[in-house]
């Protein structure tokens, strides 16, 4: 049956939803594909299932922390507990997404369709034509070109791990392997993080990620750097990796953590002339497609400097909305846009990159161990460093990276002060309340 939309979403992740939404209760008639779980990765299987396995991480490292400044006992973490309560959150998600987008009055459809040579979408047996198309269907995991593959997981699996394993491999050395490795290490896991070269974390600071890498190593995180797994041989009780140069490590589980690639395949894309590449869809700087009906957004966006994160996704889908209504006229224009590596501690950055202003005359870099500072030193910290970057003309912080257990709320406060263009002599003049880590802000000029 041929249907007529205003506007028809591929992909109910958190960004898809939310223009869907948008759309039908500005007074259009939209429909919604998600072919596998409505809400996205974030939500079901991504940043939240980890931060509430992380909740029970960090409360664990804080007491190791604290132990001989006032906390006495063991700790220990019950995965299967802890497991129960991030599937009490992430199973009814996909149903209650649904249901809520109905509820606005969004058709929706929980199945995989693809456009044909007409230009519509077909699913399910209909065909949904429309004014505008958007494509927000998102990135999966990467799987290496391997011998063994078929024994590689991936984050999908390890979120949702019934029982922690005694030892576990990670190839690649991504967000992932570092958020998952803080997990399973304080979980009890003998873990190991194995990478084909010795640059894990291209995208942050290399001094920064040095400091990463000795604070997981100090607890007990073996990196296995330089190595290129060849293959994974399964055998009655373990998997073994070699690579084919002598390197042979066995292990309980492994998981490739070499990143995600977009979900561009099967819906059509050739057919309606939307041009993409390894990286994803092309867009212009309206988030227009080569299809001049179609909008891309979020992931599955082709970028180079803009992270593939869910809030920057939140930002696509709010400015494509816009657009589809007539309400704006300008290009996109990102704000600065912080990320986060999430694990014990914790990594991360805002702005302009630390490593390349320090080869330029318009910036000035410092670097600060800020482990005895009272933020810090009263949760006995083992190591917290924080890198800024000030325009020496406008006296601005323009960029940071930070490493500690605070580094995800600190790095919030800087990411206003460069939005705002705040310079150092307004944050002087500021009241915080104190001690906070946003009373340490005045110090880092």
């Amino acid at each position: 049956m041929k249907k007529s939309f205003n506007t028809v979403v591929i992909g109910g992740g958190v960004a898809g939803s939310s223009a869907a939404a948008s759309l039908q209760n500005a007074g259009q008639k939209v429909a919604v594909i998600e072919n596998e779980f409505f809400g996205g990765t974030c939500p079901n299987r991504g940043c939240d299932p980890k931060k509430i396995l992380l909740g029970a991480i960090e409360t664990k490292k804080l007491v190791e922390q604290l132990r001989e400044t006032g906390i006495d006992g063991e700790t220990q973490i019950n995965w299967e507990n802890l497991m129960k309560n991030k599937r009490a959150y992430t199973g009814p998600i996909s149903a209650n997404t649904q249901k809520w987008l109905q509820s606005t009055g969004v058709e929706t459809y929980h199945s995989s369709g693809q456009f044909n040579d007409s230009g519509n979408f077909e699913v399910d047996g209909d065909e949904l034509e429309a004014d505008n198309f958007i494509i927000a269907t998102g990135l999966r995991p990467s799987i290496l070109p391997i011998k063994g593959n078929q024994y590689l997981e991936t984050s999908n699996e390890f979120l949702d791990l019934d029982n922690m394993p005694e030892r576990v491999a990670f190839i690649g050395a991504g967000y992932e392997a570092f958020e998952f490795a803080s997990i399973a290490r304080t979980a009890g896991a003998e873990v190991h993080i194995i990478h084909h070269n010795d640059k894990p974390l291209k995208a942050f600071d290399s001094d920064m990620v040095s400091e990463l890498v000795k604070s997981l190593q100090a607890q007990g995180v073996q990196f296995d750097f330089n190595v290129d797994i060849t293959e994974i041989k399964k055998s009655e009780d373990a998997f073994t990796l070699t690579d084919g140069n002598g390197y042979s490590l066995s292990v309980d589980r492994v998981f490739g953590t070499t990143g995600r690639i977009p979900n561009v395949e099967n819906i059509g894309l050739d057919k309606v002339n939307v041009d993409y590449d390894k990286r994803g869809i092309k867009v212009d700087d309206h988030l227009r497609t080569s299809n001049s009906t179609m909008f891309a957004l979020g992931d599955v966006i082709s970028r180079k400097s803009i992270p593939k994160l869910t809030p920057v996704a939140t930002f696509d889908s709010n400015y494509v909305v816009a657009e589809i209504l007539g309400k704006n006229t300008k290009a996109i224009d990102y704000p600065a846009i912080p990320s986060v590596i999430f694990g014990t501690p914790k990594l991360a950055k805002v702005g302009v990159d630390t490593a390349q202003a320090k080869d330029s005359d318009d910036y000035k870099v410092t670097k600060l161990d800020v482990t005895s500072w009272f933020s810090y030193m009263r949760l006995n910290e083992p190591k917290a460093v924080v890198k800024v970057v000030l325009e020496k003309d406008s006296q601005r912080i323009v960029g940071a990276e930070c490493m500690s257990g605070e580094a995800d709320q600190l790095i919030n406060y800087f990411t206003f002060i460069i939005d705002d263009k705040i310079t150092m002599d307004q944050i002087g003049k500021r009241v915080f309340a104190y001690p906070t880590i946003a009373s340490d802000l005045g110090y880092f000029g």
